[in-house]
C-alpha cells in the first residue's frame, strides 16, 4: 500500500464489509433529516408567498354575533359591514361581504340530511386568488340560476350527482359545480361537515338565520395599490377590539393553523432527531468494527514508517467518500419528498403550488452528512491512534488485542443524546415551543431509562436461569457473553420499536376511547338554535327515541358573548396568544341555579338564591386568565353588558361530551336577555338516522350536530397528521435494525468461530442451526416487549396529558405488536447471521479471532 495515496487494501475491506451499512444509514438519516426541513420550508413558504390567496384577501373582518330578537325575518346580517363601511371604505379599495354558518341540507325527495358549512359570497368572492371547480368552470357561472357548490364529500355522502336538487331550510338549489379547492379554507382549521357555497341574496329565502342563530359575518377587503394591509389593520384594530371583530392579516393569518403547523413541522423534527441518535450508533459500530477487523493493516502501515496523522487522513479519506456520496443521494431524495405534499393533502395546499428546488437544503445535508460520519468516526480514530505495532506479532501468534475503545460503550449513548438534547432545544427555541422540546427530551430519556433497565434486568435474570433445552441454554451463554454489547443493543431496538408502537397504540386509544364507546359515553347528537317556541315540539319529537337511562335529553338555555372587562378594566390586546385567545373567542354561556352534574367545585361556593349577580369559572381558563373568585368579569351579549362577580371555579371532565361551559351565570344575570336553546340527546344507534330525520323535518332551522361524525372528523384528521409521523417512526425503527446488523455483522468472526466449534464437536448443521435461531428469537423478543412497554408508558402518558383520560391497553393490539416487533427483528437478526452457517470449519478455526 502506497504511503503517498491513499488506496489499497482498507478500502477495498471497507467496500467489501461494513461500506455498505455505513452508506445505508447516512442515506437514511440524511433523507429524514433534508425532508423535514424541506417540508418546514415549503409550509412557511406557502403561508408567506401565498398568504394572501389563503386568505382570500389583504384583510379579512369577521365576528360571529348571534342575530339579537330585533332582527327583521328573512334579512341579512349586517352589523360587520356597516362597521366596514364605516371604517374602511375608500375609492381605491374594494370591500366584500359574506356569511359563514352551519345548517341541514337534504335531497329533494329524500329523508336523508347532512350537516353542512354554508358560505354565502357576494359576486366579486374571493377578492384575492381564485375558486378551483372541477371540470374548469368558474364560481359564478356555477351559481347562476338557484346554483349551489359542493364539495365532493357532500356526493359521495348522499349519493348525489351534478344536476340534482337540494333543500336548504326554505330555499332550494341545483347542484351545478363540484369544489376543488377554496382560497381561504384554512381560516376555518376545523369544520363539522362538508363545504357548499351559495349566492348571498339567497340567504335570506332559506329562512335559516333566526334570534339567536350563530353565523360568523365577513368582510374582505382588498387594499388600494401601495397600501398595506398590516398598517390598515392597524388603525382599526382598537375600535374592531371593542366590538368583538377579529382581523386577519396575510402576516398574521390564522394564528392557530400556524401554532399547529409549528408543532407539527417540531414533532417531525424531533423525531428525526430520535433516527439521528440510533444512526449515529449504528455509524459508530460499523466505523468501529472495521478498524477493528483491519487492525492488522494499520500496524503494518505503522511498521512500514506511516505515522498517526497519515493513518488518519487516510481513514478520513475513505469514511468521507463514502459519506459524501451517501449523504448527496439521501439529500437529493429528501428535497423532492416534499413535492408530493400538494397532492396529499389538498385540503390544506393548492395542487398547483410551485415548489422550488430546495439546491440550499441539498447543500446542507450532503456536508451535515459529511460531518455527521467524521463525528461518529472520531471515537474509533482515537482507539486506532493507540494502536501499537507490537500487536502485529500478538495476531500472528493468535493473541488478542484488546480493543474495547472501538467498541459500542455507553459513553457513546451519553454523548449521543446530549447532542440530541442539545438539538431538540435548539429547534425548540427557533420554533417557540421549547416546553414542547423538553418534553420530546425527557420522553425520550425516559425510553432510555426504562431500555436500559430492562435490557440488564433481562441479562440478570438470564445468569440465574441455567435451565432449559440445550439450544436455550447455548443462546442465553451466547448473549450474557456479549453483555454489555447485546444490553445497548437491546436499548437502541427498544427505544426504536417503542416509538414505532406508541403511534399504534395512540391510534387505537383513540378508536377504543371515543368511536367504539360512543353510544355508551357520549351524546349522539346535539341540536343547536333551538326557538323558545320549538322547546315543547322537540321534547314530543326525542322522547319517542331517547334511551330510558337519566339525562339521556338535556336541554339548556344559552347566549352567546366576548368578554369585554377584567376587574372593571377593558379587554386590550395581549401578546400572549392563550390568553388574547381566551379574550377574543365567543364564549356559549348558560345560566343555572344548581352545579351541573359532572362538574366539581374546587373554589368557593355555589350561589344560595338565584337573584345573586354571580359567576361560575372554569379552572383552567381561571387559570390562563389570572382570574380568581371575588373578580369581576363582564360581557357583551346580543349588545348588552352583563356584569358578574366570580364566586367559584368548577372542574370540568370535557371528555365526557355532555353540555359543559367555561361560565355559568346564575339566572338573574342573563334574565333581560332571551336565550335560544341547546339539546343534547343519546339514542341508539339504530334510531340515530331517524331521530335526525323527524327533527330536520319539523324544525328546518335546528342545526344537528351527529357525534358520531365529529369523532370520526377528528380521527380522519388525525390519522392525515399521523401519517408523515409513521413514516418517521419507522425510518427510527429501520436505523435501529441497521444498528443491528452492524452489531452482528462486527461479532461476524466469533459468531463463525462458535459456530465452526459446535460443527467441531459433532453439531450437525440443523442443531447448529437450532442454537442461532433460538439466540436470534431470544434477542427479538426481549426487544419486541421491551419496545411495546415503551410504547405503551409513551401512550400512557400522552393521553394522560392531553385528554385527560386513562389510555386503554387492549390485549389483541399489544400481543400483535410484541409479535410484530419480535418478527422483523428476529428476520433482520436471521438475514444477518444465517450466511455463518456454511462457512468452512478448518477455514474459521485457523483465522484470527476478533
Amino acid at each position: 500500500m502506497s504511503l503517498n495515496t491513499p488506496a489499497g487494501g482498507m478500502a477495498r475491506v471497507l467496500t467489501r464489509s461494513h461500506a455498505r451499512y455505513v452508506v445505508a444509514t447516512i442515506f437514511l438519516c440524511v433523507t429524514v433529516l433534508v425532508a423535514v426541513a424541506a417540508t418546514a420550508q415549503l409550509l412557511r413558504s406557502a403561508m408567506a408567498h401565498n398568504a394572501r390567496q389563503l386568505l382570500g384577501a389583504d384583510l379579512r373582518l369577521q365576528a360571529s354575533w348571534p342575530l339579537p330578537s330585533t332582527t327583521p325575518a328573512h334579512s341579512l346580517p349586517d352589523a360587520l359591514w356597516r362597521f366596514a363601511q364605516e371604517h374602511l371604505a375608500a375609492p381605491a379599495r374594494r370591500l366584500s361581504p359574506s356569511l359563514e354558518f352551519n345548517a341541514m341540507l337534504r335531497p329533494m325527495q329524500s329523508d336523508r340530511s347532512l350537516l353542512v358549512e354554508v358560505k354565502a359570497v357576494a359576486a366579486d368572492y374571493p377578492l384575492r386568488g381564485a375558486v378551483q371547480l372541477q371540470h374548469g368552470q368558474t364560481l359564478a357561472a356555477a351559481l347562476h340560476e338557484e346554483g349551489i357548490v359542493v364539495e365532493a364529500t357532500l356526493l359521495q355522502r348522499l349519493g348525489l350527482t351534478v344536476g340534482q336538487r337540494l333543500e336548504l331550510g326554505d330555499a332550494q338549489f341545483t347542484i351545478r359545480g363540484v369544489l376543488a379547492y377554496e382560497p381561504d379554507r384554512l381560516t376555518r382549521l376545523f369544520r363539522l361537515g362538508p363545504s357548499v357555497i351559495i349566492p348571498l341574496q339567497r340567504v335570506a329565502e332559506t329562512g335559516l338565520l333566526q334570534m339567536g342563530s350563530r353565523v360568523t359575518q365577513v368582510v374582505a377587503v382588498a387594499v388600494a395599490p401601495g397600501e398595506e394591509a398590516s398598517t390598515l389593520a392597524h388603525s382599526v384594530r382598537p375600535e374592531a377590539l371593542q366590538r368583538g371583530i377579529r382581523l386577519l392579516t396575510p402576516e398574521q393569518s390564522q394564528p392557530s393553523l400556524q401554532r399547529f403547523l409549528r408543532r407539527f413541522i417540531l414533532f417531525l423534527a424531533m423525531t428525526a432527531l430520535l433516527t439521528l441518535l440510533l444512526g449515529g450508533l449504528a455509524i459508530q459500530s460499523a466505523l468501529a468494527a472495521w478498524l477493528r477487523e483491519n487492525r492488522q493493516n494499520i500496524a503494518i502501515l505503522k511498521l512500514i514508517g506511516a505515522d498517526n496523522p497519515h493513518i488518519t487522513r487516510l481513514i478520513v479519506y475513505h469514511v468521507g467518500r463514502l459519506s459524501g456520496w451517501a449523504s448527496l443521494g439521501g439529500a437529493l431524495l429528501g428535497s423532492a419528498l416534499p413535492a408530493l405534499l400538494p397532492h396529499i393533502l389538498p385540503e390544506l395546499l393548492p395542487t398547483d403550488l410551485q415548489y422550488a428546488f430546495p439546491w440550499g437544503l441539498i447543500l446542507a445535508g450532503t456536508l451535515f452528512g459529511l460531518l455527521f460520519s467524521l463525528v461518529c468516526v472520531l471515537a474509533p480514530l482515537l482507539w486506532s491512534r493507540r494502536l501499537s505495532p507490537a500487536a502485529l506479532f500478538r495476531l500472528s501468534a493468535g493473541g488478542m488485542v484488546a480493543d474495547s475503545a472501538a467498541e459500542q460503550h455507553p459513553l457513546a449513548w451519553s454523548i449521543s443524546f446530549a447532542v440530541l438534547a442539545g438539538m431538540a432545544l435548539a429547534i425548540g427555541l427557533w420554533s417557540g415551543e421549547v416546553r414542547a422540546a423538553v418534553v420530546f427530551v425527557l420522553a425520550v430519556l425516559v425510553a432510555l431509562v426504562v431500555a436500559w433497565g430492562g435490557a440488564y434486568g433481562v441479562l440478570w435474570l438470564l445468569r440465574r436461569w441455567p435451565h432449559g433445552p440445550l439450544p436455550w441454554r447455548l443462546a442465553c451463554q451466547s448473549l450474557l457473553r456479549r453483555g454489555e454489547r447485546q444490553a445497548l443493543l437491546l436499548m437502541a431496538l427498544a427505544v426504536a420499536l417503542g416509538l414505532v408502537s406508541a403511534l399504534f397504540f395512540l391510534e387505537d386509544n383513540l378508536n377504543q376511547q371515543l368511536l367504539n364507546r360512543l353510544p355508551q359515553r357520549i351524546p349522539s347528537f346535539f341540536f343547536i338554535d333551538l326557538q323558545p317556541d320549538q322547546v315543547e315540539p322537540f321534547q314530543q319529537i326525542v322522547q319517542r327515541f331517547a334511551l330510558p337511562q337519566e339525562e339521556s335529553v338535556r336541554l339548556l338555555p344559552t347566549v352567546r358573548g366576548r368578554l369585554q372587562q377584567e376587574n372593571r378594566l377593558a379587554i386590550e390586546e395581549d401578546p400572549d396568544q392563550t390568553r388574547h385567545w381566551r379574550q377574543a373567542r365567543e364564549y356559549v354561556l348558560t345560566f343555572a341555579e344548581a352545579l351541573p352534574s359532572g362538574n366539581r367545585l374546587l373554589h368557593g361556593e355555589w350561589w344560595h338564591t338565584p337573584e345573586a349577580l354571580e359567576a361560575s369559572v372554569e379552572v383552567e381558563m381561571a387559570k390562563e386568565l389570572g382570574w380568581r373568585v371575588g373578580d369581576r368579569i363582564a360581557f357583551m351579549v346580543q349588545g348588552v353588558k352583563v356584569e358578574a362577580v366570580i364566586s367559584n371555579l368548577r372542574a370540568v371532565r370535557w371528555s365526557d361530551f355532555s353540555l359543559n361551559f367555561f361560565v355559568i351565570f346564575s339566572p338573574a344575570v342573563l334574565q333581560a336577555i332571551p336565550p335560544v336553546w341547546m339539546a343534547s340527546v343519546a339514542v341508539a344507534e339504530a334510531e340515530e338516522e331517524a331521530l335526525l330525520t323527524a327533527v330536520t323535518g319539523a324544525l328546518p332551522n335546528v342545526t344537528a350536530v351527529a357525534t358520531r361524525q365529529v369523532l370520526q372528523t377528528i380521527h380522519d384528521l388525525v390519522q392525515q397528521v399521523a401519517g408523515a409521523a409513521r413514516v418517521l417512526a419507522v425510518a427510527a425503527l429501520l436505523a435501529g435494525l441497521l444498528l443491528l446488523a452492524v452489531q452482528v455483522g462486527a461479532a461476524r468472526r466469533r459468531r463463525r468461530r462458535e459456530l465452526a466449534l459446535y460443527r467441531l464437536i459433532g453439531a450437525t448443521r440443523a442443531e447448529v442451526a437450532r442454537i442461532l435461531a433460538a439466540e436470534m428469537a431470544l434477542l427479538a423478543v426481549v426487544a419486541a416487549v421491551l419496545g411495546v412497554l415503551i410504547g405503551q408508558l409513551l401512550c400512557l402518558l400522552i393521553v394522560r396529558g392531553l385528554f385527560n383520560d386513562l389510555a386503554v391497553v387492549a390485549f389483541w393490539p399489544t400481543v400483535l405488536a410484541v409479535f410484530l416487533g419480535a418478527a422483523v427483528i428476529f428476520a433482520a437478526a436471521w438475514w444477518a447471521s444465517q450466511r455463518h452457517l456454511d462457512q468452512p470449519v478448518l477455514a474459521t478455526l485457523r483465522a484470527p479471532e476478533g
